[in-house]
C-alpha cells in the first residue's frame, strides 16, 4: 500500500481529510517520455514512446528527485532530493542552463545553491522557491511573465516578490500563478482571457497581483488561458477562457473575476486535486473518484468517445485515484496501488504506453506499481518512480 493511500485511511479514521499535497513526500527517480526536442532530458534528441530515466546517460550519475517538478514548452527543471536545482531543454531566452542560449539535452545544474523546495518553468522562464520561501526567477518575455517589473530578459536568477513568502507556483504558456503562505493567490504574465481574475481583460502583468481577495487557497493551478484555485472549503474556483466548457459550469462564457467552478453537478465542494491545461480540466474528489470536463477532441476526457462536456463527468467508476494532471490534450492519472493511467492526445508517444496511437479511455503505462508521482509538460510529461521502472 502506498505512502499517500495510508495517510488517506488513517485520516478518514480520524474524521478528518489528506488532500494530495499533504501526503506528497516520496523522493524518486525521475521518469520522463514524449517527443523529442531537447526537451526529454535523457541527452538526445529522440521521441520517447515510453519512459526514459532522466540523468542515466551523460555524465551525470541517476539520482532521486524531489516529487516537485517543472513543465514548460521550450525548458523543463526540477529538484533533486539534496535541494540542487537542475533543467534541460531548449535554454532560451536565456534560461540559466548553459551559456549562449545552446540547448541542453541533458540536466544542467542552475546555480549552486542546495535550498530548493520547489521548481516549476514555462515557455520562456522558470521559477524557483527555496526553503525560507523566496522566490527566484530567470528568462523573461514581453508579457512581464518574469514578475519582476520589467519585459527585460535576464539570465541569472533574479529574486521576485521580496515581501512575500513563497509556498507553490504554476504556470503555462504566458502566465504564472502563486500561493504565499498566507493563503493568497497571485497571477502575473499575460491576461488575454481576463484569467488575472481582477476584472481586465487583454493587458500584460509584470508584477503579481493579488488573484480575487480570499486568503483561504490551498492549492494553485494554471492552465494556458485559465487560473485555478482550490479553497480550504474544497471548492474549485477559475477565472479566464471558457470556451470550451472547461469551468464545468454548464456553460462556455468566459469570465475575467474568479467564479466557482464545476456547479454542472450537485456534490461540488468535495475537491481534493485539480488541474487544467488549454481547453480541459480535471480533478479528484476526497471520496477517491476522478472527474473531467471541456474539449475532448481526441479522447482526453476518457469517456470512450470524442464529445465534448461542459459539466464535469466521472471517468469510469473507481475511488481509488490520487492524483491527476491535465497535460496538451491529454489527462493522466495515478491510483493508490502505484499504478499510472493516460488517455488522449499520443501523437509524440505522450501516453507513455509504447505507441503514438491517440486513446480515449485510461490506459494503464506498463504495468508497475511503483510510481509516487506524475507532472505534465507541453509535449513532455514525467514521473517520479523506483529505479526499476
Amino acid at each position: 500500500m502506498s505512502n499517500i493511500r495510508k495517510m488517506q485511511q488513517a485520516a478518514a479514521g480520524a474524521g478528518g481529510k489528506v488532500r494530495f499535497a499533504d501526503a506528497d513526500t516520496a523522493v524518486g527517480y525521475l521518469w520522463a517520455w514524449g517527443t523529442g526536442w531537447n526537451w526529454t532530458g535523457d541527452g538526445t534528441n529522440t521521441t520517447r514512446s515510453s519512459p526514459v530515466l532522466i540523468g542515466s546517460t551523460g555524465s551525470v550519475t541517476p539520482e532521486t528527485w524531489k516529487p516537485v517538478n517543472g513543465s514548460g514548452a521550450n525548458v523543463h527543471t526540477g529538484v533533486r532530493s539534496n535541494g540542487t536545482l537542475w533543467g534541460w531543454g531548449g535554454n532560451g531566452p536565456g534560461q540559466g542552463l548553459s551559456s549562449g542560449n545552446v540547448p541542453d539535452t541533458d540536466d544542467n545544474q542552475i546555480g549552486s545553491a542546495t535550498d530548493w523546495v520547489w521548481s516549476n518553468a514555462a515557455y520562456s522562464v522558470s521559477h524557483h522557491i527555496n526553503s525560507s520561501g523566496q522566490m527566484w526567477g530567470v528568462g523573461g518575455d514581453e508579457w512581464g511573465m518574469l514578475g519582476n517589473g520589467g519585459t527585460t530578459t535576464v539570465s541569472v536568477l533574479t529574486q521576485i516578490g521580496s515581501d512575500k513568502t513563497w509556498s507553490t507556483i504554476a504556470g503555462h504558456q504566458r502566465q504564472r500563478i502563486a500561493l504565499t503562505t498566507d493563503g493568497k493567490m497571485w497571477f502575473w504574465g499575460r491576461n488575454q482571457s481576463g484569467q488575472a481574475g481582477g476584472g481586465g481583460i487583454g493587458d500584460k502583468i509584470s508584477s503579481p497581483v493579488q488573484w480575487g481577495s480570499a486568503s483561504n487557497w490551498v492549492h494553485v493551478a494554471s492552465g494556458v488561458y485559465t487560473a485555478l484555485g482550490i479553497n480550504s472549503d474544497n471548492e474549485i474556483w477559475m477565472s479566464g477562457d471558457n470556451g470550451q466548457g472547461t469551468f464545468g459550469n454548464n456553460n462556455t462564457s468566459n469570465s475575467n473575476v474568479p467564479v466557482r467552478a464545476g456547479t454542472g453537478i450537485s456534490d461540488n465542494s468535495n475537491w481534493n486535486w485539480a488541474d487544467v491545461s488549454k481547453s480541459h480540466m480535471v480533478a479528484i474528489k476526497f471520496d477517491g473518484t476522478l472527474w473531467a470536463t471541456g474539449k475532448n477532441n481526441v479522447g482526453q476526457l476518457g469517456q470512450g468517445d470524442t464529445t465534448s462536456r461542459s459539466v464535469m463527468t466521472q471517468i469510469g467508476s473507481g475511488n481509488y485515484w490520487v492524483k491527476c494532471v491535465a497535460g496538451s490534450n491529454n489527462t493522466f492519472a495515478m491510483k493508490n496501488d502505484g499504478t499510472l493511467w493516460g488517455t488522449g492526445l499520443n501523437e509524440y508517444g505522450n501516453l507513455g504506453v509504447g505507441s503514438t496511437t491517440n486513446l480515449s479511455t485510461l490506459t494503464q503505462m506498463g504495468s508497475l506499481t511503483t510510481w509516487t508521482n506524475i507532472f505534465s509538460g507541453h509535449y513532455n510529461p514525467r514521473a517520479i518512480g523506483s529505479h526499476n521502472s
